[in-house]
């Protein structure tokens, strides 16, 4: 990466950078920077502000944001608390620390809460009032949200959030669950929006999962074609996995965890894995429904004919598969399809050789969207976000308008890029190509300034983007797979049912997981068996099926 010192500047320079930073940048208290307009390139959006903060950095306590007279402070929990923190690292002993602290003056306290501590401690917290001003809801649940709510534990956003922190605005959106968030017109949640900035997504967001596989191997099998176009059908899948087996090259050919496993049977049917799908006349129990025979049975004929892991079901962590894939038991997985998942198998294949300086990516694995066999990639639409930021409901008035500033700040662009390259202008800029060079300091992906991340926007956004730090070939292919499945037909969830509540929703406990897995294994009859589950429990799906129509679709 290229590196660049900083000159020291004059103060008569200095003084005229600030000063027309802050007319061409400033929007007032409370506007968080200000609303991005289409007109104007991620690039010059970032020119006052980097400008401003290399002659921020060579002078001392210089603050940007220097509407802020009173200095606050205030409690918080971050993703850095559950990860970072909780192993005692110093989330303060960084310059980006002080830069953001002075540039809102602030100064806050991260409660360190190691994630397997999460659920308790935040629920103790929220319980019992003593949650910090600001936290990110580690165990977050619709359903408790909207209890805790209820009992006026969370604080609401103020009635004019949306004009004052446009950026917010555009984030929340974005998610796709504002409505399934608005209790009465108040909004009490902000969500950690997955893609917002650098990545769009249409009402929901696909899932972020691919084939696996071992193109090493489906060349040397005579299907060196396979997945070219980035799409592989349930058929070319099937014929890899029976050569696989046939030529003995694995253990088994097919490994994922059963919920992958499951996704690539409903993907790779056209099923909706939602089981109460809203339609055109109204909500259906999909389970019931034809096409859920024909995958669970899809499955099963996989199953028994040994092209899947006998023992998948009693796995439960990916990097099981990995390991196997990258050390030739395996041929292929429904996996995660991120740049970050890309790396971590570059690096495990890696440990078994020398794969050339091109890598293990393109050359002995490569990854392709599922598609049916009438040609259709589907994926299940997703709500946009990733977990939730949470109000103590006894935060004072000021501190929370701050902390919605800085928030704010860190929904735009050059905010979402700053909290993992640092402060702009010093450790970053966009070069003249539009990337974006790392002037000081080492670029450690998604971790680096960690204090902040997961505050409203998810690092996914940028580290799937062109301004990311992994190679362009990884993020070129996970923009390749977004795209094929966002563009193809995305099996959505259904907002008014997750809005629904009711006791029959609270009870709504049918084991289809289980029953499944149970046919898949077994090698019982399909359809008597999966019809004996839905009668045996018909009184816990009918009656809510019921309400649902009641309520959205009365006669």
């Amino acid at each position: 990466m290229q590196k660049i010192v900083f000159k020291r500047m004059t103060t008569l320079l200095l003084s005229g950078v600030l000063v027309a930073s802050m007319l061409a940048g400033c929007s007032g208290k409370g506007s968080g920077g200000g609303t991005e307009t289409a007109s104007t390139t991620a690039k010059e959006k970032t020119t006052a502000a980097a400008t401003t903060a290399a002659a921020e950095a060579e002078t001392e306590g210089t603050n940007t944001g220097s509407e802020y007279a009173d200095h606050l402070s205030f409690t918080a929990t971050t993703w850095y608390s559950y990860t970072d923190a909780a192993t005692g690292a110093d989330y303060t002993d960084n310059s980006f620390h002080k830069w953001i602290t002075e540039k809102f003056n602030v100064d806050y306290e991260l409660w360190a809460c190691a994630a397997s501590e999460a659920a308790e401690k935040e629920r103790l917290w929220i319980n019992g009032g003593t949650m910090p001003d600001m936290m990110t809801w580690y165990s977050h649940d619709r359903r408790a949200y909207r209890n805790y709510v209820d009992q006026g534990l969370f604080k609401a956003l103020p009635d004019d959030w949306k004009t004052r922190w446009p950026n917010i605005a555009k984030s929340v959106a974005a998610s796709g669950a504002e409505g399934v968030f608005t209790i009465d017109g108040k909004i009490y949640t902000i969500p950690v929006t997955t893609y917002c900035n650098f990545l769009e997504v249409k009402t929901q967001s696909p899932h972020a999962i691919s084939v696996t596989f071992r193109k090493d191997w489906a060349k040397q099998l005579g299907m060196e074609n396979l997945g070219a176009d980035n799409t592989i059908s349930m058929s070319e899948l099937k014929e890899y996995l029976e050569k696989v087996k046939e030529a003995g090259l694995a253990q088994y050919p097919l490994g994922s965890i059963m919920g992958n496993l499951e996704r690539l049977f409903y993907f790779g049917t056209a099923t909706n894995q939602q089981p109460f799908v809203e339609k055109k006349n109204g909500f259906v129990y999909e389970p019931a429904e034809e096409e859920f025979l024909e995958m669970i049975s899809t499955m099963q004929s996989w199953y028994q004919e040994g092209l899947i892991d006998e023992e998948f079901y009693n796995k439960t962590d990916m990097m099981d598969y990995k390991a196997a894939f990258t050390t030739g038991q395996c041929a292929a997985m429904f996996s995660e399809d991120t740049p970050s998942s890309i790396e971590e198998l570059e690096k495990l294949f890696d440990l078994n050789g020398d794969v050339g300086d091109d890598g293990a990516f393109g050359n002995l694995f490569d990854l392709a969207a599922i598609k049916a066999d009438d040609g259709v990639v589907y994926t299940s639409g997703m709500y946009n976000y990733w977990k939730s930021t949470v109000f103590s409901p006894d935060i004072d008035d000021a501190v929370f308008e701050r902390i919605l500033d800085m928030i704010d700040y860190f929904c735009t662009e050059e905010g979402e890029i700053s909290k993992q390259r640092g402060i702009p202008g010093v450790e970053w800029e966009f070069a003249d190509d539009g990337s974006i060079n790392q002037l000081d300091g080492d670029f450690d992906t998604h971790m680096k300034y960690g204090e902040w991340n997961c505050v409203a926007t998810h690092f996914d956004d940028l580290t799937a983007s062109q301004y990311s730090s992994y190679p362009e070939k990884w993020t070129e292919k996970f923009r390749t797979l977004f795209n094929l499945k966002i563009n193809g037909t995305l099996l959505p969830q259904s907002d008014k049912y997750e809005r629904f509540a009711s006791e029959t929703k609270n009870n709504y406990a049918v084991p289809i997981q289980n029953t499944i897995v149970d046919i898949v294994v077994s090698g019982k009859d399909v359809e008597s068996t999966w019809n004996e589950m839905l009668e045996e429990n018909r009184g816990l799906w009918e009656p809510l099926l019921d309400e649902l129509n009641a309520e959205y679709y009365p006669n």
